[in-house]
């Protein structure tokens, strides 16, 4: 489903710790005991409700190939584009629960991208899953499959509007939480975090494809178009998937061109390469385990990727004086502790940074060690964040001020020693991050 499929359920890099070989066996039994359910709970709705209607799932599935030959294409953050969830729903709608399920299994079958085998089985479970749950909901709640032509209004909405509406809430729910759910036995991360951020992200996601599976029904029953409908809801479909894909391409340029200030600054320290892509990720986890919104982690993963783009415009012989520990002189000093503004400078005119800006400007504030009471009253979570993260990272990769890095136990305790306010409750979301998400940190 749109940016919801078990692809990276496998830790990246392998079974490291005995904790990990745990999660990894529990992994396996979960899909197996869903693939079953899934199975026994197929056959009972087949005894219910009757066997798959197959003209109906063959049309469908003409669907699903024009869904797998165009693939999943990356819009935003976590968010993809793909046919799935419009197609199981229609399907859940036309045909009924067992011709959903089957329709479900052949998307997630279909699925281009290379991932284990368990990832993959996971995946065709939970899309068979979803469309038996929305068709036994369509039906269970009035929804009719066969609507004739002469329905008024009140027929329309009363047998196929509020059913697939209720249809398409359950579809979403029961998503969400079979990801919370593998998320939470293979990565430890609890589900209501899971569940919370995934609900916030794909809401206006599955609003929209609940309207194109509407219009999709309405289409094939009581207009009368029959599976020449499928024409045109792909036309429809291409339209909609042209406009995202200009939406992806100008939001990837403007990444691009972050990337390069980021390149020009490693060029300028080498010590410093790869620090802002770590600090990135701690960050980003961070955020997400404080439950914070998906727009706000993703203006912290921005402020933490341009948190130190400032020392691009500072002499090169400073910027590696600092990298490797060298002390300064008092007026190299004043020039270096000048760099946050000018990150604001470089960037401060980009409207698609406005909300990154103050975590940019002030993470070297909760980063240094400094006396209780001085904290400025204005300084956001956001600004912590990047800056515990920023401080982490130069402890234990780069090695702050050129000594040598420092294990990840001993860079918390150091963290937790700072007298500030608010500082217990970020380093607590720091080091669950680090045990619970697979953040990068080679």
């Amino acid at each position: 489903m749109e940016g919801l499929s078990a692809d990276s359920i496998t830790p990246q890099g392998g079974v490291t710790s005995t904790a990990g070989a745990t999660r990894s066996h529990a992994t396996v039994w979960l899909i197996a005991a869903l693939s079953v359910a899934c199975l026994l709970a197929t056959g009972a709705a087949w005894v219910w409700s009757g066997p798959p209607r197959w003209f109906g799932v063959a049309v469908l599935g003409l669907l699903a190939a024009l869904s797998w030959f165009l693939g999943s294409n990356d819009v935003q953050a976590r968010v993809y584009l793909s046919f799935s969830s419009i197609i199981v729903l229609a399907a859940a709608a036309m045909l009924g629960p067992v011709s959903a399920a089957v329709v479900g299994a052949l998307l997630a079958g279909l699925q281009r991208e290379r991932v284990p085998m368990q990832a993959r089985v996971f995946n065709i479970t939970m899309s068979s899953t979803l469309g038996l749950v929305s068709g036994i909901t369509y039906i269970l709640v009035g929804g009719s499959p066969s609507l004739g032509r002469d329905q008024g209004t009140g027929a329309v909405m009363r047998e196929i509007f509020f059913p697939l509406l209720i249809a398409n809430v359950v579809l979403a729910v029961t998503n969400v939480v079979f990801i919370a759910l593998i998320v939470r036995v293979d990565q430890g991360v609890p589900m209501r975090l899971s569940v919370g951020r995934l609900l916030t992200s794909t809401v206006p996601v599955y609003i929209g494809f609940g309207g194109i599976a509407f219009l999709l029904v309405m289409l094939w029953r009581p207009v009368g178009l029959g599976p020449a409908s499928a024409g045109f809801i792909v036309a429809l479909l291409l339209g909609a998937r042209w406009a995202y894909l200009q939406h992806a391409e100008e939001r990837q340029a403007r990444g691009r061109a972050l990337d390069a200030l980021v390149a020009a600054l490693e060029l300028k320290s080498p010590r410093l390469t790869g620090h802002s892509s770590r600090v990135a990720d701690l960050a980003t986890a961070m955020g997400e385990e404080l439950a914070l919104r998906p727009q706000e982690v993703s203006d912290i993963q921005t402020a933490a990727t341009l948190h130190d783009v400032g020392l691009v415009t500072l002499p090169t012989s400073v910027v590696r004086q600092v990298a490797s520990g060298e002390e300064l002189t008092a007026e190299d000093q004043q020039v270096f502790a000048s760099y946050p503004g000018r990150s604001l400078e470089l960037v401060g005119g980009l409207s698609f940074l406005a909300g990154s800006l103050d975590a940019i400007a002030h993470h070297r504030v909760p980063a240094q060690p400094i006396a209780p009471g001085t904290v400025p009253s204005h300084l956001s979570l956001a600004a912590h964040i990047v800056g515990v993260a920023d401080h982490f990272d130069l402890l234990t990769q780069v090695g702050a001020d050129g000594a040598a890095p420092i294990t990840e136990g001993a860079a918390i305790a150091l963290l937790r020693a700072i007298p500030r306010p608010g500082q217990e409750r970020v380093v607590d979301a720091l080091a669950l991050a680090l045990t619970r998400r697979e953040v990068n940190l080679a």
